[in-house]
């Protein structure tokens, strides 16, 4: 017989707290009920676990915020653009605003020069600025279409020139001109220099000139024109064997509108001798100034003026002309000696041309119109 072991007073039903089992019938019940009792459990953990299986990605912890911060995040990434853009378009406004300040303060209290206009005036004023290498010509005596030096050499003069719809050619009535003296080579330097310079100005040289054949080597003379203004350029040859500096480079210019406003002055007295002559065909009349007029007695009028035909100035004369009072002007005659006295045959002539002097052909004398 085996002795048991003595049971400890710690496994008394007092101390565990588990009620003791009566029967083995208890027993087996309690089993079965602890085993029906796991197994409800782990079933019941199952199908927790069956159950909440389809929706753990939704109810993950991780996704849940990122889906409530992602927005936040563009949104300041966009502001954050936003604040970054502006900032470069603010600095960049501040660079440029003083730059873009001057531009408009210039324009605003500054005008831009002007562009000289080109006249006759300026062109030949400007001949100055060119440093041609001779001597500025000396000129002592001139008028409104001619200069000359103390020696009585035609420094400029007029050139005439037919205006569009006009039947004559006629001098301006203002000339402005210039020249240089020195030895011939510096004079002919001088000469292309002024070709040159009107060329860079915009002049064109005039075809077909109608003096061309009067100029003999080694003189020479060119004609310019641009869209206002006529200019003549003339390289002259001192014929003095001893003034070694007498060789001459000069330049005449006059202004088209000149031109014009002359030949609107010079249309009557045209008209007068083209209605008394009755010129054939040929070469057109060439009216040359100045227009010279004077008062007769009573209202009456009397004027002269230079009178030949283009291209033969040297065979030019005086051509004189008188008016009555409300009346149009009268061709009387031309001459290279002046007014005769026997050419007024009648009161009104006489009273045109009172007080001025004529030339007597029978007592040979100079005499003095009296009406």
């Amino acid at each position: 017989m085996e002795n048991k072991p003595e049971e400890s007073l710690d496994n008394t039903p007092e101390n565990t707290g588990i009620e003791p089992v009566t029967n083995q019938r208890d027993a087996q019940t309690a089993e079965t009920e602890s085993s029906s009792s796991v197994e409800d459990s782990v079933s019941i953990e199952s199908e927790q676990s069956e159950t909440t299986e389809p929706i753990r990605p939704i109810q993950l912890p991780i996704v849940e915020p990122k889906n409530k911060k992602t927005p936040w995040l563009w949104a300041l990434l966009v502001l954050a653009l936003f604040v970054i853009a502006d900032g470069v378009y603010y600095y960049a406004g501040i660079l440029n605003k003083p730059k873009d300040e001057a531009k408009v303060q210039t324009v605003a209290t500054s005008s831009p020069s002007p562009t000289p206009s080109i006249s006759a005036e300026n062109i030949v004023s400007s001949v100055k600025d060119l440093k041609l290498q001779g001597k500025i010509a000396p000129i002592v005596k001139s008028d409104k279409t001619s200069g000359e030096t103390d020696g009585g050499v035609n420094v400029y003069g007029a050139y005439p020139y037919q205006i569009d719809g006009k039947k004559f050619a006629n001098d301006p009535l203002n000339v402005y001109g210039t020249g240089t003296l020195g030895l011939a080579s510096v004079a002919k330097s001088d000469f292309s220099a002024l070709q040159s310079y009107l060329e860079d100005e915009g002049f064109s040289q005039m075809k077909d000139e109608p003096y061309a054949a009067l100029i003999t080597e080694p003189d020479q003379e060119l004609v310019y024109l641009s869209t206002k203004v006529l200019c003549q350029i003339k390289y002259t040859h001192s014929t003095k064997s001893t003034a070694d500096d007498a060789d001459m480079a000069s330049i005449s210019c006059a202004d088209l509108s000149s031109y014009e406003a002359a030949s609107t002055v010079l249309q009557p007295f045209y008209d007068a001798y083209v209605a008394s002559v009755k010129p054939a065909g040929g070469p057109a009349t060439y009216l040359k100034a100045p227009l010279a007029t004077n008062d007769g007695m009573d209202g009456y009028m009397n004027a002269s003026l230079g009178i030949s035909t283009v291209g033969s100035p040297f065979d030019s004369s005086e051509g004189f002309f008188y008016q009555e009072a409300g009346r149009d002007w009268t061709y009387v005659r031309s001459s290279q000696d002046g007014l005769y006295c026997d050419w007024l045959t009648t009161d009104t002539m006489k009273k045109a041309f009172n007080g001025q002097p004529c030339y007597d052909s029978t007592t040979k004398k100079q005499s003095i119109v009296s009406a």
